[in-house]
């Protein structure tokens, strides 16, 4: 047994032999080639973490464009741009945007202002009022005034998204504002305007800098031209030809005199951010690095030397044992890493097989998942989740998409290993997702971080189908991408309109999804608008009164049964919502579940007459004092137990109480006579008064402490209410007591 484990003790021993014998030339070599590397990667590093920096500022920016988006596809916004004529006089629902571009402007430290001018109103809806275009523009403009139409007449020429600035005749720095054109049919029926502080965004960049504050100088630039400098020690006629030097140069870090900058590009177009370093402070890292390694090369010299026979002796202990417990006897003449090798083979194997039988068993929870969520059993967010979650299933990206392939027979592969080599291609494109057989079809659910180019999908569309489906006619769809769980059956439903729109053919036909294949899918929006209307009204005998309407023109005027269905789900949404207000919670439970069970369109509005119906009586039958919009007093008591909180917020509580954010802001203002967002900003103010007068925490602490995301945001509020600071406050003696 002794001469089996000779080799071993011979195999340790050798390789500390050599690494001993040419230690001395690896140092040598290994200095040298480290001190390339180090340079590298310094100048890597500090292009990442400025990288990084850089984008932080865009997530900030990023929260704008969110808005904007929202903005777009508000009610009455959308309305305003169909008319041809300003509303006499302006409504309700004017005002209520007005209210909530105001909010927002008040809310958001980089928003200097908001507004969206409709060209064939002439009339303009921002965070200062509501009046005509050419009004506006004079507030704007006040104590001076410039010619009038330049501004909207330079407005209307834009066709894309972009930035500009807006000179105004009372500053002598122009205004930067993003302009977000909204067209119908190629027609430009709106335009918005969002003004952006740039001190406040040149701030947001200062503090993202923090995490590397080495920085001497910070920069923004609009295609090629500085709007907001931090420091001044490099001129802006200096950065801006830095800046045309580093677009020639392929975005490469530059270095002029002592002085390195790195440059980035910001999610809105024609944005640059730039950042200045002593490029001698950089090195220094390197050169200290490279003592350092030198330093320790020796030591590591000596201790190998030293520990080489004691290391070798107690490596060879575990393999002894090891090779006892695979069975190695005394007198064997096998070889030990044979030995080894042929164990760890059959591990492998086992192993291997073991997760093959894994792999397969997730494909059919995968599978299993699919077809729930298709199938429309899954209405929210949190219920997606849930049901991820229990099926093991893991999004690890944001966006979504569904793909759509069907033979003319609609048959489905024959075997149980077709998910498998559906798998197997889409990993040859380089796409991630889940696939299943739904309804005849193969089904394919993509997540991405950015939407897949169409060639990619189609690509892998007809591999796909001449997989399944060679020489036989077949099409596929694919569907619209989609960030949000609950729409991913929508994509579905989008995939399956481009599917039927598609004539099946041995060519393997692949359609995009467009907005005309769902002509004639969608019913007459304008009808469920105005039922809506009188649901949150609580006019329940006028939408009763509408029913045979929706019925017609909304529930069953698509061509496609699931269409119909999805209709019916966003109805009865409506109706759960007005029952939670109206009814206890037991019997708005009662009427979620009536409407949910219908069998057919009819059946379905047999039981919306009933629900109507004793929602109208209870709705008379209610005590004047009993009306306490039961919704808004649970909003209001999420808010007063987790105001501290900084994700607390509009869009939170709605979640959480199951209605639409629209809903719930108008009802709690209705209320308390306060929008949900100032009532929340009271609670912290109040509860940062507290902390400043009684505790030594500094404002930044506070401000954390009392639900805002940051400390500038804090002092916005603060002093918006309280008409002081919270340093002054701080600062202020306290009043000594009346006298008795």
């Amino acid at each position: 047994m002794y001469r089996f484990f000779d080799k071993q003790v011979l195999r340790v021993m050798r390789p500390y032999a050599v690494i001993i014998s040419f230690c001395l030339l690896l140092c040598a070599s290994v200095g040298m080639y480290v001190l390339r590397q180090l340079e590298h990667s310094v100048v890597t590093s500090n292009e990442s973490m400025n990288a990084l920096v850089q984008s932080a500022v865009d997530r900030r920016l990023d929260e704008l464009y969110r808005y904007s988006v929202t903005l777009e596809l508000n009610n009455t916004n959308i309305s305003l741009k169909t008319r041809s004529s300003i509303p006499q006089p302006i409504s309700a629902p004017v005002y209520r945007l007005y209210d909530s571009i105001r909010d927002f402007v008040d809310s958001n430290a980089l928003a200097q202002g908001l507004y969206i001018y409709y060209p064939a109103l002439d009339f303009s809806v921002g965070n200062l009022g509501c009046f005509s275009a050419d009004a506006y523009r004079a507030l704007q403009t006040i104590p001076q005034r410039e010619p009038d139409g330049k501004w909207t007449s330079q407005l209307m020429q834009i066709e894309e998204p972009t930035l500009l600035l807006d000179q105004r005749p009372q500053t002598e720095e122009a205004v930067l504002c993003y302009v977000r054109p909204q067209k119908i049919d190629r027609s430009c029926r709106a335009v918005m305007v969002m003004e952006i502080d740039r001190q406040a965004l040149i701030q947001v960049f200062s503090q993202a800098q923090e995490l590397f504050p080495e920085a001497f100088q910070l920069s923004i630039l609009l295609d090629g031209e500085v709007i907001a400098s931090k420091g001044d020690e490099v001129d802006a006629a200096t950065v801006e030809t830095m800046f045309a030097q580093w677009n020639q140069e392929n975005d490469h870090a530059l270095t002029h005199g002592d002085t390195a900058v790195y440059f980035s590009r910001s999610m809105l177009s024609g944005l640059y951010y730039a950042s200045f370093y002593n490029a001698g402070s950089t090195m220094r890292t390197v050169r200290t690095t490279i003592a350092i390694c030198a330093v320790c090369a020796l030591l590591t010299l000596l201790i190998g030397f030293v520990g080489t026979f004691y290391v070798s002796i107690l490596n060879v202990r575990p393999v002894r044992k090891l090779l006892h417990r695979l069975g190695a006897q005394e007198n064997d003449e096998t070889d030990a890493y044979e030995l080894l090798t042929e164990r760890v083979d059959q591990l492998m194997q086992a192993n291997e097989q073991s997760s093959q039988r894994i792999f397969e068993h997730q494909m059919l929870l995968d599978s299993n998942f699919f077809v729930t969520l298709l199938r429309g059993e899954l209405r929210s967010e949190s219920a997606v989740v849930l049901a991820a979650n229990r099926y093991g299933v893991v999004f690890s990206e944001p966006m979504f998409q569904v793909l759509v392939a069907a033979n003319e027979k609609r048959t489905l592969p024959d075997g149980d290993g077709w998910q498998r080599t559906i798998y197997e291609t889409m990993a040859a494109h380089n796409v991630e997702g889940l696939c299943t057989a739904f309804r005849g079809r193969l089904c394919i659910l993509l997540n991405s971080d950015k939407p897949y180019s169409q060639p990619v999908l189609q690509s892998l569309c007809q591999d796909i189908m001449n997989l399944y489906y060679p020489n036989e006619p077949a099409a596929a769809g694919i569907g619209t991408c989609c960030d949000s769980l609950t729409a991913i059956i929508t994509s579905y439903h989008c995939a399956r309109w481009a599917l039927l729109a598609c004539t099946p053919d041995c060519a393997h036909p692949v359609c995009v999804y467009s907005p005309e294949h769902a002509q004639g899918h969608h019913g007459d929006a304008r009808v469920m608008q105005n039922f809506c209307n009188f649901i949150y009204q609580k006019s329940y005998a006028q939408a009763r009164n509408m029913l045979p309407q929706l019925y017609e023109e909304y529930l069953t005027s698509g061509v496609v049964p699931s269409a119909d269905l999805m209709r019916q789900q966003a109805v009865t949404s409506l109706l759960a919502d007005a029952a939670c207000e109206t009814l206890s919670d037991g019997d708005a439970a009662e009427v979620t579940r009536v409407l949910s069970t219908a069998q057919s369109a009819k059946e379905y509005r047999q039981r919306m007459e009933l629900v109507l119906e004793r929602l109208d009586k209870q709705q008379n039958h209610n005590a004047p004092e009993k009306q306490k919009y039961p919704v808004t007093a649970r909003a209001k008591q999420i808010i007063d137990e987790s105001y501290t909180d900084p994700l607390m917020g509009l869009y939170l509580v709605s979640e959480q109480l199951n209605v639409s954010n629209s809903y719930l802001s108008t009802s709690f203002k209705n209320a308390y006579g306060v929008s949900l967002v100032q009532y929340l900003n009271r609670l912290r103010v109040e509860h940062a008064k507290k902390l400043i007068l009684e505790t030594p925490m500094s404002i930044k602490e506070i401000a954390l402490a009392s639900g805002f995301s940051s400390d500038i945001n804090f002092i916005r509020v603060f002093k918006k209410q309280e008409n002081t600071t919270p340093s002054m406050l701080r600062k202020k003696p306290p009043e000594e007591p009346a006298p008795a």
